[in-house]
């Protein structure tokens, strides 16, 4: 029998947590053909966002004259041309957490703005690891943590979501949902930084680190909260 009491599921960002993170180094190529500097601004505003925000500070900060379908063609531009040179890898100790949470009896899903294709694509032989629906797309409706919730209709002590982008960890904090935040590896990133800055209960720099123990200490902490 698990010893899990709380937790239901687990939410794992795709690009950044599963896999090796790309976000960061097509929107850093991004913004340099924009002639924007790439500074901790620019990520606060852009990660994570809705395309509108995303596209009004664009245009309002930067005078970027572009429409919001116009930025997001090039954004994937940007995308099918990294994806095409460079080869996606799969973060350091993935198997071994995909195995930590099958046998701890945690339904696992990913989710991501990426296409479900791309989650396909590079987890093919993982499929088993992950409960219906596999993968949620977020890119209509970001951060995504709310609507997810919704969508698989569970409360805040059943869930928990883990991400490398500080956006996430600030609606997460906001609304009560339990969240681990995962460095990046993108050297330009500020991720690191603003997730120190939010002071998390919770954070990792690897797989490895989201331990049996850690689940566990989590799943105990829900104790506290009120069910509703």
């Amino acid at each position: 029998m698990s010893r899990i009491q709380n937790l239901e599921y687990i939410l794992v960002h795709l690009d950044g947590v599963l896999l090796k993170n790309i976000l960061g180094p097509i929107l850093y190529s991004m913004m340099n053909s924009f002639n924007i500097q790439y500074t901790l601004e620019v990520e606060r505003n852009i990660l994570a966002r809705p395309l509108e925000e995303i596209g009004n500070y664009l245009r309002t900060v930067h005078k970027i004259s572009l429409s919001n379908h116009e930025l997001f063609e090039t954004y994937l531009t940007f995308r099918s041309e990294y994806e095409r040179n460079t080869v996606i890898h799969k973060q350091n100790g993935l198997i071994d957490f995909l195995n930590r949470i099958q046998a701890l009896g945690l339904k696992l899903i990913a989710y991501g703005g990426a296409p479900k294709e791309y989650f396909n694509q590079h987890l093919s032989e993982h499929l088993k690891h992950f409960i219906e629906p596999r993968y949620i797309q977020t890119r209509d409706f970001r951060p995504g943590l709310i609507e997810i919730m919704n969508q698989l209709n569970v409360s805040s002590h059943q869930i928990i979501f883990i991400d490398e982008e500080a956006n996430v960890g600030r609606v997460a904090i906001s609304n009560k949902i339990p969240f681990i935040g995962f460095e990046d590896n993108f050297a330009h990133s500020f991720q690191p930084l603003e997730l120190k800055s939010l002071n998390l209960d919770y954070s990792v720099s690897c797989l490895n680190e989201i331990t049996e123990d850690l689940l566990l200490k989590i799943d105990s902490s829900l104790n506290r909260i009120n069910r509703k």
